[in-house]
């Protein structure tokens, strides 16, 4: 019995040990997480200014407040930064037509719901202010950009893809063909956000989706009101 007393007391430091260790553990990972974000904004707010045409690790580092050893904790070059930056702010775009698209209830709900979205990019100052920093001069020229372009457009495209799938199988988009549609749809947005960008419509967001879900009901064939 003194035996297993002895064992239960010998045990009991490691326990305590532990929690410490983990909180510890914990609080570096917030740290480390932290700093990245950190690093990534200041990145952002930097080429939102657009005071110089190309953008330093200094000029990065000097706007975060951080050393030199900070960034490259993180990033092995301003390029890897840059494509961070590109990548976090699409996941947080992805995050919200997700959500938008689970409170639908039908395929030309959801459609609806991605046409909004997409026309939103254009036409909402602050994602319109975002969407020209991620596509400017600085950040397409980074390296691996072409490549993450494509798996964004790849993914939204494949988003749209399903929901035309989905409303070829319910009928109610009996003529669609969806991976073209998909595609043409997906133009039809970028056009609405090149024409933004360079100042070139008058078209308010309602109107642009309206344009937008007309062209579709007729290339889809759906005849709902």
């Amino acid at each position: 019995m003194a035996k297993r007393t002895a064992l239960s007391a010998g045990a009991a430091p490691a326990a305590s040990v532990a929690a410490p260790t983990a909180r510890r553990d914990a609080a570096s990972t917030s740290a480390t997480e932290l700093e990245e974000s950190q690093l990534i904004t200041a990145a952002y707010r930097f080429l939102l200014r657009g005071g110089s045409a190309s953008i330093s690790v200094a000029a990065i580092l000097a706007e975060a407040g951080l050393s030199t050893r900070a960034f490259y904790r993180h990033f092995a070059s301003k390029d890897e930064l840059l494509l961070a930056m590109f990548r976090a702010d699409f996941e947080t775009s992805l995050q919200q037509l997700r959500r938008r698209l689970a409170q639908t209830t039908s395929p030309v709900a959801a459609l609806e719901a991605w046409v909004t979205h997409m026309i939103a990019l254009a036409f909402d100052d602050k994602r319109r202010q975002r969407f020209n920093v991620m596509t400017c001069a600085e950040v397409q020229g980074a390296e691996g950009y072409a490549q993450e372009r494509a798996r964004v457009a790849q993914e939204l495209g494949g988003i749209l893809e399903q929901i035309l799938t989905d409303g070829l199988h319910t009928g109610e988009f009996p003529t669609a063909e969806p991976g073209i549609d998909a595609r043409a749809l997906n133009a039809v947005t970028e056009m609405f956000l090149m024409e933004r960008a360079w100042g070139a419509t008058t078209l308010t967001a309602p109107e642009a989706e309206r344009l937008t879900m007309s062209l579709a009901r007729r290339a889809l064939g759906y005849t709902g009101s």
